[in-house]
């Protein structure tokens, strides 16, 4: 299927889409000849600055399909931009984060993601970018998979699709590392194992283990090791959806201190039936 890019007739002023494998063209309104290497950069430049200012308003916003049709406008006249890419793929992201079922948008958004490594005139600061957005991520799809889990452990089909689920998390973040290995993004990674091992594999005997279950016994060991190697954490560029959901520890708290007053009332009411029931009988 043909592909189009956007430019203007320079004899007529006239909006033309020509397609990705042609040099130049016959304007259909003028008859002018277009040379299309000439006028598409000046297209570019005019218009690329405010789409991308119009992309960041609507991302910010919350307005995500807006924001992925302005990066698709600034992809249409300039491929190789980076930052279009990046933020085309952080909001393919975000726009999935909080919805009940589960998707995994990571592996468009990540292919998303190398785009904009490749075109990025600065590929080690794209990479440390990328990479603690997909720390930021993922930090918020594990806590969810894992607070529908808990809510549903009982049931087997719920045990497998979180196996995947964790599964596919750990390889992003497996990327993440590879980009930039910080501290933080190893501890994560340490999470998502962690949780995998104690909770879905725990009971199983080793024989039960499926090769999924061996790779994340087998690579909670080596996070491990990574981690007693990992530069010290600095602030990170990025984290803006790491309060989407909060940790499933502070979700514990208020229950299990409830839990301790409902205790401490029913130990007090059984206090004190017992010293009446002792004072009836000794009458």
């Amino acid at each position: 299927m043909a592909t189009f890019k956007t430019t203007q007739c320079p004899n007529c002023g006239a909006g033309l889409q020509v397609p990705h494998d042609k040099d130049d063209i016959i304007c259909m309104y003028c008859g002018g000849q277009v040379v299309v290497k000439q006028t598409v950069p000046k297209i570019a430049g005019s218009n690329v600055d405010n789409l991308l200012k119009l992309a960041e308003v609507d991302r910010e916003a919350g307005q995500l399909g807006d924001a992925i049709h302005y990066y698709n406008k600034v992809l249409e006249v300039e491929v190789e931009n980076a930052t279009a890419w990046f933020g085309k793929g952080k909001c393919l992201v975000l726009r999935s984060i909080g919805k009940s079922e589960w998707q995994n948008p990571l592996d468009q958004a990540v292919t998303f993601f190398k785009k904009a490594v490749e075109y990025a005139e600065d590929q080690a600061k794209m990479k440390k970018r990328i990479a603690f957005e997909l720390w930021d991520i993922v930090t918020v799809l594990r806590r969810g998979i894992m607070i529908r889990y808990r809510r549903d452990r009982s049931n087997s089909l719920t045990t497998l699709m979180t196996k995947v689920q964790m599964y596919e998390l750990d390889k992003h973040m497996a990327m993440a590392f590879e980009y930039h290995p910080d501290e933080r993004i190893i501890k994560e990674a340490l999470n998502i194992c962690q949780e995998y091992v104690k909770e879905l594999t725990g009971s199983l005997s080793t024989k039960h283990l499926t090769p999924e279950d061996k790779h994340m016994k087998a690579q909670l060991q080596k996070y491990t090791a990574d981690l007693a190697a990992a530069p010290a954490a600095a602030q990170p560029e990025s984290t803006a959806t790491a309060a989407a959901f909060p940790s499933t520890t502070e979700q514990q708290q208020p229950a299990i201190g409830m839990g301790q007053r409902i205790f401490s009332v029913g130990f007090l009411g059984a206090l004190i039936a017992a010293v009446i029931w002792t004072v009836l009988v000794w009458k």
